[in-house]
């Protein structure tokens, strides 16, 4: 049997650049002939699979690329088709005016690229799909003849009941044997009278959505400086109210400061808003908007959507850090859509480690009650009945199952054995043959008296081995057998032949 530290040893000296005959004289100053080529022919083998291997990922990289280089040629090639098929064929696409709609509001999307000359009847099929249940929560469907004037410009009234969160609208396109599908996000929002700097929605003096005028100046898509119009300053009330001294008003330009009258109406707006959040969601929700204090309104909303186990109530929160934060919390809870929304990328990945962990307790969890399936026999008991007795009543208290082999005894490793060998002189080749326990590959090596310096190798995984070795001249040889796979460990038999 090959030394495997020996083997690893040699792949050592040969990666510093020492040829074989260097490497195997060196060997020889400290091992046997037998252990030195054992350990030299299984490194030759490691070496001529680790380049068949390369040999086969080259090959496959060249396919890849050619298919590659078909595929863009093929893409490249223009449609010589007829101006109705192009129309036809054409990339469906669509686009949506609001990226956010109140409840009862209405939603209008473009559908730009319906072509005008049609050769087939189009089928359009509409669905909004809430992102968090991946489940449709309205559907509709038109048909477009060849014939009819069509008009992209298109609209859908969300219904007053529609629940509030973050949803897609998706469009499949059908003409003939061409399908395509698109969509769009969509925020469906609380339904408010009063316009604010949170309602989605391009109004007051805003420049963008929520962005500009009194709700401030857009930094970028994902920094945003937004408040809330501040209301007419109240006469202070006589009545002192503690204000929390974890929150440290920053001092910037930008931000329109509060009188203390006003960051106390905003610590009231929201411990009413967290005393109501369970009960009344909805009234809570429009507490929080009454806030002016950004950081206030977030931790309000953040409130809310705990209080209320909802996760739409995390997208009003403008901050995104602080809005990933909100979606950890539900994703820690054991809802596993919260992690999809998340932002930041150590954050969301942190989520589904989370989530993985979550999974992976219970499995095992599930596997260890699995393999829970020994009882302990039941003890028989006798229950006497005014005088009667009554010996087929069963203990139940006394069924137990027993507890699982937490440690069990680690599996013996396996070696292979062989066994059988034989030799067969045919022509003027000598044929050897042996058996072993496990399918292994297949080694002689061998040489005339007790030189081995030669060897015929077969890479079949067989239990019945038979190698032939071709032209021999009369005499006795020496010989190895060696079979090994890739997990199990080696066993070596030396023997002798003569020939004829």
């Amino acid at each position: 049997m090959a030394d495997q530290r020996l083997t690893q040893y040699i792949k050592q000296l040969s990666q510093k650049g020492y040829n074989i005959q260097e490497i195997r004289g060196y060997l020889l100053k400290y091992y046997s002939q037998q252990e030195a080529d054992a350990a030299l022919w299984q490194h030759m083998k490691q070496e001529k699979q680790k380049k068949f291997m390369k040999l086969l990922l080259i090959l496959f990289a060249a396919i890849t690329i050619l298919l590659l280089i078909g595929f863009l040629i093929y893409k490249m090639i223009p449609d010589v088709s007829t101006e109705d098929n192009k129309a036809t064929a054409s990339t469906f696409t669509f686009s949506v005016k609001e990226s956010a709609v109140q409840q009862g509001g209405v939603l209008h999307y473009n559908l730009n690229s319906i072509p005008k000359l049609r050769k087939e009847t189009i089928t359009l099929e509409f669905k909004i799909v809430d992102k968090q249940t991946n489940k449709a929560a309205a559907s509709w469907k038109q048909i477009i003849n060849k014939e009819d004037n069509f008009n992209g410009q298109q609209s859908y009234t969300i219904q007053p009941d529609f629940a509030v969160g973050n949803y897609k609208l998706v469009i499949k396109m059908s003409s003939g044997k061409d399908v395509q599908e698109s969509s769009k996000n969509v925020r469906v929002l609380i339904k408010s009278d009063e316009e604010n700097c949170f309602d989605g929605i391009k109004n007051q003096d805003e420049d963008d959505i929520d962005c500009g005028g009194i709700c401030a100046k857009r930094c970028d898509e994902e920094d945003r400086i937004e408040y809330k119009q501040k209301a007419p300053e109240e006469k202070e009330s006589s009545e002192a109210i503690e204000t929390p001294q974890s929150e440290t008003i920053k001092s910037d330009e930008s931000v329109p400061k509060q009188s203390y009258t006003e960051i106390q109406k905003d610590y009231e707006l929201k411990s009413q808003a967290e005393k109501s959040a369970a009960t009344s969601p909805k009234e809570a929700y429009n507490l929080c908007l009454q806030i002016i204090s950004k950081t206030t309104a977030e931790d309000c909303f953040y409130e809310v959507a705990k209080a209320s186990d909802s996760l739409s109530y995390c997208t009003e929160i403008q901050t995104v850090k602080e809005r990933d934060s909100c979606y950890m919390y539900f994703a820690t809870n054991n809802n596993e859509f919260a992690c999809d929304e998340i932002v930041d990328a150590e954050y969301k990945n942190l989520c589904y480690g989370l989530l993985e962990i979550d999974a992976y307790k219970k499995k095992q969890q599930e596997n260890l009650e699995n393999d829970i399936t020994e009882q302990i026999p039941v003890k028989e008991f006798t229950v006497v009945y005014e005088n009667k007795t009554d010996a087929s009543k069963t203990d139940v208290s006394q069924v137990y199952k027993p507890i699982p082999e937490l440690n069990p005894e680690p599996k013996k490793e396996q070696t292979i054995i062989i066994s059988d060998i034989t030799s067969e002189t045919i022509d003027t080749n000598k044929k050897i043959s042996w058996k072993t326990n496990i399918a292994s590959d297949s080694l002689v090596i061998y040489g005339y008296g007790e030189a081995l310096d030669q060897q015929q190798y077969s890479d079949a995984i067989v239990v019945e081995h038979s190698v032939m070795i071709p032209e021999l001249s009369d005499g006795e040889y020496s010989f190895v057998i060696n079979s090994s796979s890739e997990t199990l460990s080696a066993e070596t038999e030396v023997g002798t032949f003569t020939f004829p």
